[in-house]
């Protein structure tokens, strides 16, 4: 009883006074996700936290959004030497932040995968629709496309900027190879004719020119517009993905195998409770040097 009490007495100070810090939710009767502390919300009852979900989970009981508020009964920290209370949560399924390097790489790059004929044959019947995304503006108000009503929603209320900007982080069953396809056909197909058809109504477009002076005058602006695109880019290259960093220094916590680590670094997670979310091995894919190997794990105390 004693030992039990110190415990919610540790787990009291740590949610009192560590906003920003990783922790798991359970989402579901199940599954822990990992997410980010934001704000104690103080109100009579239970005590509840806002919390930021990782934008990569694959859950299997999908939140309304990723920003939400739950009882602090439903989150755990890294349980750090605690081997039965980590031996009693399963995990749901996530991408591990040092998986996401290739990936957001593919997905930066508007050029990075080619759209397949398959692609093009999806996209082409509602090319006008994405013509009127790419030039809409939130400011603007609503449009017939339903996420653009998910965008207004969110402004205002301390959503990140990728929203306020008009991005929506739900990409439905689509892997990132085809999400990258999309992004491939909507650039070439898509902003190309909308630069395109902005460069000829500039006013100094030299319309009864030649056909070589009209080139020359459209070559000039589209070169221009890379300039200042590229120069947006450099502009943007200090945002901090906070989300991804906290996560990184959260998840060698849960899973570093070290001596200060003691028995419950040692793949204790779920072992008592049963299989992970679709039987995924949360260890695949971490750095390696998380395993110090200065541990001489004694059997008797990993049964």
């Amino acid at each position: 009883m004693i030992a039990h009490y110190h415990r919610m007495q540790r787990r009291y100070s740590l949610f009192t006074h560590r906003p920003g810090k990783g922790v798991l939710v359970r989402v579901g009767p199940v599954f822990h996700y990992p997410a980010r502390l934001l704000q104690v919300q103080e109100e009579k009852g239970p005590r509840h936290w806002r919390v930021k979900l990782w934008r990569h989970c694959k859950f299997t009981v999908l939140p309304d959004k990723l920003d939400l508020v739950v009882p602090e009964v439903h989150i755990v920290d890294e349980l750090w030497n605690d081997q039965g209370a980590r031996r009693r949560i399963r995990l749901g399924k996530w991408t591990h932040p040092a998986q996401l390097s290739d990936e957001d790489a593919m997905l930066a790059d508007p050029t990075s995968v080619p759209f397949t004929p398959e692609i093009h044959n999806i996209l082409e019947p509602h090319q006008a629709v994405l013509e009127m995304l790419v030039c809409w503006d939130p400011i603007s108000g609503k449009s017939p496309v339903p996420a653009t009503d998910y965008i207004l929603l969110k402004q205002g209320f301390g959503e990140p900027e990728a929203i306020k900007r008009g991005m929506v982080p739900f990409t439905g069953d689509l892997d990132t190879e085809q999400q990258a396809q999309i992004k491939n056909w909507i650039y070439k197909k898509v902003v190309a004719h909308r630069d395109h058809s902005l460069i000829l109504q500039d006013e100094d477009f030299p319309a009864e020119g030649s056909a070589d002076a009209q080139e020359a005058f459209i070559l000039d602006k589209a070169w221009s517009r890379q300039k200042d695109v590229r120069r947006n880019s450099d502009e943007q290259t200090y945002f901090v993905d906070v989300d991804r960093e906290c996560l990184q220094d959260f998840e060698r916590r849960l899973f570093e195998r070290s001596k200060d680590a003691g028995p419950a670094g040692f793949f204790q997670w779920g072992l008592d409770v049963g299989d992970h979310q679709n039987k995924w091995d949360p260890y695949q894919g971490l750095p390696e040097f998380w395993n110090l190997g200065d541990m001489d794990p004694d059997e008797d105390t990993l049964q």
